[in-house]
């Protein structure tokens, strides 16, 4: 008995019972456990992020001057996803009348644009992801083109005679954006010492001068467009005024007084008719009648300043002596009170060369002022420069 009961509980461990006639379950190495398929035990996930628009940056807003090459900026453009490179479009919203002005690359970043007339021109910037996706809010840049300056252009350079007139011409002055018509401003900067001439016109674009004496004459011309913008560099013209051959001899002086101008012959005397030319004695006859030999007394100042000026074609060969003389004031033999102290300037040119100038003051309406002679053809100048006095004389 005892041995069989020993059997029954080997028996019993071998099959594995862990209690009489109740059997366990095996134990077995299973390896890695698989992960379960059953949706009601798979964890959530959170959604995919949403593609962001990109964001356009057209850059500030600028001012130039019409014509000017504008460059504008869209590296300032990004994508908040970082979805870069970004495709640039831009395109022209507005412009002033008349302006066909583009981009030299409008999907460029950073492209150029030529303004091409004056006035607000509005850009606009959009730009795309690499998903492909653009901006919805495009961005805005002004270019605030100012006009241009018009350009003055006072004409060529001249010379010319002296006691005519002389003609300026500043048609040539124009505007680069065709803001017209032009205002015009003429300004005489210098003219010869004695001289008094005026410009007549000088708010036109072709004004006149007489010339009184010879020598420089300096103008200067500005101009306005019709959005009354001036040009900023006037341009400038000089007229010389210069006797073209022969002798030439020219009287100025400073004050209202009466001062006449006299050419002597050799041997001549002052006063003297035929041998003294002067305002009683205008074209004397020293020569051949007529000819280009004889002197002229071109110009006769009463009422001051000069000029007075005497000319000779083609001299005869001789000594000239040139002279001054105090007459009065405003064309009477004398002056009224006390005679204006002046100071008188004779310039003498030869074959349109200036070769000598003198200055001298006379006090009183007697003095004679004995200047220099010339001699020709030589032209050998050979100054005086002594006051005298003689009788008041009128006319022969």
């Amino acid at each position: 008995m005892r041995w069989s009961a020993l059997l029954v509980l080997a028996a019993c461990s071998e099959n594995n019972f862990s209690s009489i006639g109740e059997p366990t379950t095996p134990v077995t190495d299973a390896g890695p456990t698989e992960p379960s398929t059953d949706p009601e035990e798979t964890e959530p996930t959170d959604p995919p992020d949403p593609v962001l628009e990109p964001v356009a940056d057209a850059g500030a807003d600028q001012s130039v001057t019409a014509t000017d090459v504008v460059s504008l900026d869209g590296s300032g453009s990004s994508d908040p996803g970082g979805l870069v490179p970004l495709v640039y479009s831009w395109s022209v919203l507005s412009a002033p009348g008349g302006s066909s002005a583009a981009f030299d690359d409008p999907t460029a970043e950073q492209p150029q644009f030529t303004t091409d007339v004056h006035g607000t021109y509005t850009l606009e910037l959009t730009v795309q992801n690499t998903a492909g996706l653009w901006d919805s809010t495009p961005d805005k840049v002004e270019i605030v083109a100012e006009p241009q300056e018009p350009v003055a252009d006072a004409g060529l350079d001249q010379i010319v005679s002296p006691l005519g007139e002389a003609f300026l011409d500043g048609n040539a002055s124009y505007d680069p954006g065709g803001l017209t018509p032009l205002a015009y401003e003429w300004t005489m900067l210098s003219q010869p010492p004695g001289s008094t001439t005026t410009l007549q016109g000088a708010d036109t674009a072709t004004p006149q001068f007489f010339v009184d004496l010879a020598g420089d004459y300096l103008f200067e011309l500005t101009v306005q467009n019709s959005a009354g913008l001036w040009d900023t560099t006037p341009d400038p013209v000089l007229v010389t005024a210069t006797p073209l051959q022969g002798f030439y001899v020219q009287l100025s002086w400073n004050s209202p007084a009466d001062l006449d101008l006299h050419l002597l012959e050799a041997g001549g005397a002052f006063f003297d008719s035929p041998s003294d030319c002067n305002f009683c004695n205008v074209s004397p006859a020293w020569g051949l009648p007529g000819g280009v030999d004889n002197p002229s007394l071109d110009a006769d100042a009463i009422y001051g300043f000069g000029p007075e000026t005497i000319t000779i074609d083609d001299p005869y060969d001789q000594i000239y002596t040139v002279k001054a003389h105090y007459y009065g004031e405003d064309g009477a033999r004398s002056c009224t009170g006390n005679c204006a102290v002046t100071v008188g300037t004779v310039d003498i040119f030869l074959d349109g060369i200036l070769v000598d100038t003198f200055v001298n003051t006379l006090t009183s309406d007697d003095d004679v002022w004995n200047v220099a002679t010339i001699s020709w053809p030589t032209g050998i100048v050979t100054p005086i420069q002594t006051i005298g006095s003689s009788p008041l004389f009128s006319c022969f």
